[in-house]
């Protein structure tokens, strides 16, 4: 059943080495979390959010961490709130910020201004060096992307928020053309927000399919799927599930139907194993899962950083703190 495409192990990877950590499971998780501290169910306040996120940054688990979630309306805010975090010197990284914007065409506009001003001011390491360098948008209808596409600065990636219960397929052959990614909302406030194990295989194959990034947002607190500690009577994606199943997706000949199985895969079903990743029928290679991730399955929004970490942890996939 698996049928495997070519691949190539001699490409240079970042092959990161964390002590206690195998290297597959480190391709899995670097610079796989984005942020999203503002939003519920933290709901923290901006200065709270930024302390936590400067936190993060200096922690020894730093190397799980990637961008800052915040609205293009908050991005004022932001620069005072965060202006004795942000990094000064031109040897240290500016801050990745991944920035939600309005998909209407006015405020979509007003919103790229203030995007392009604070990305002009803050390329100056004396003034705190960050960097809003991708966005967050609803794609209503292939029109409205396109739109939207034509409006984004040069150095500005979007990912455009599908809805998983319309067919993404029009949408996404948009999106191919206009160097853009879509992003898989894996849950909300509702029951019904969090898409079944048959609507998230089927979004994340066709984006697989049509080699178009991925990025999910959304309920994903935990590695394994299992009820939701948040909303009642809803069952949340795990993000260890969902980063596995889109790395077959994207490497493997496969279907749906074997991409659910993994989705819904428990924690005995995974085998870390040095370079390997075994689960299911799949076997996958630090390399592979290095090449899909930086390919495909960019990121996933969470609100927490501490609880996908304790998750790892739970599974004996981290050493614990000390």
């Amino acid at each position: 059943m698996s049928t495997e495409q070519e691949s190539d192990p001699d490409m240079e990877w970042n092959r990161l080495e964390i002590p206690g950590v195998s290297p597959a499971v480190v391709m899995l998780m670097e610079h796989a979390i984005d942020f999203a501290g503002l939003f519920p169910p933290a709901k923290q306040s901006l200065p709270a959010a930024i302390e936590t996120y400067a936190a993060a940054r200096a922690h020894r688990d730093a190397w799980m961490l990637e961008r800052f979630v915040l609205k293009a309306a908050d991005l004022e805010l932001f620069e005072e709130a965060a202006k004795n975090h942000l990094p000064r010197s031109e040897q240290d990284e500016p801050w990745p910020l991944s920035v939600l914007v309005r998909h209407d065409d006015e405020g979509l506009a007003e919103d790229v201004q203030a995007l392009e001003r604070f990305n002009e001011a803050h390329s100056d390491p004396a003034e705190g060096y960050a960097i809003a360098d991708v966005v967050e948008i609803k794609g209503e209808s292939p029109a409205s992307i396109e739109a939207a596409i034509n409006q984004m600065p040069d150095e500005v990636f979007p990912f455009f928020e599908l809805d998983w219960r319309s067919d993404i397929r029009g949408s996404l052959a948009t999106i191919v053309g206009g160097d853009a990614g879509a992003k898989l909302r894996t849950g909300g406030l509702n029951a019904e927000d969090f898409p079944t194990l048959e609507a998230a295989a089927k979004f994340i194959l066709d984006a697989a399919s049509a080699e178009v990034p991925l990025k999910g947002t959304a309920g994903m607190h935990w590695p394994i799927r299992a009820d939701s500690d948040v909303v009642d009577g809803a069952i949340a994606h795990g993000f260890m599930n969902f980063f596995t199943a889109a790395a077959v997706a994207y490497l493997r000949d496969c279907d749906e139907s074997d991409l659910i199985p993994i989705l819904s895969a428990a924690a005995d079903d995974f085998e870390f194993t040095g370079n390997l990743i075994r689960v299911d029928d799949w076997e996958l290679e630090d390399f592979e899962i290095a090449e899909a991730r930086q390919r495909f399955v960019i990121s996933w929004g969470c609100c927490s950083f501490d609880d996908p970490r304790a998750g790892l942890r739970k599974l004996g996939l981290m050493p614990e703190e000390k």
